[in-house]
C-alpha cells in the first residue's frame, strides 16, 4: 500500500507518472529496503493497480516510470473511506 500511496502522492493527478527513483527514495525514507520497493511495484503491477512505462533522460538513457490507474485509485479511495470511518 505504501508504494501505491507514494505513486499517487507524487503523480498529483490521474494520468501522471513518477520515476522509480522517486518511489525508491520515498519508500527508503519511510524505512523500506530496496527489495521491498521492487516487490511492491511488481505486486501492484500484477494486480493491475499501476501502469509501468519507460521514459528517457536527457542523455537518452531509459528509466521506468509508474502511474496509478483507475483500479488503484478506486482501491485507495475505498481504503481511505473505510479507514476514516466514513465508509460505514
Amino acid at each position: 500500500m505504501v508504494a501505491l500511496v507514494t505513486i499517487m502522492q507524487n503523480s498529483f493527478m490521474t494520468g501522471g507518472t513518477v520515476s522509480a527513483w522517486t518511489i525508491q527514495q520515498d519508500m527508503n525514507s519511510a524505512g523500506f529496503t530496496d527489495i521491498a520497493v521492487g516487490l511492491a511495484l511488481k505486486s501492484l503491477s500484477k494486480k493491475g493497480m499501476i501502469l509501468t512505462e519507460t521514459d528517457h533522460d536527457q542523455n537518452g538513457e531509459p528509466f521506468s516510470i509508474y502511474g496509478i490507474n483507475s483500479t488503484g485509485e478506486d482501491w485507495l479511495l475505498q481504503k481511505s473511506l473505510l479507514g476514516s470511518g466514513h465508509g460505514k
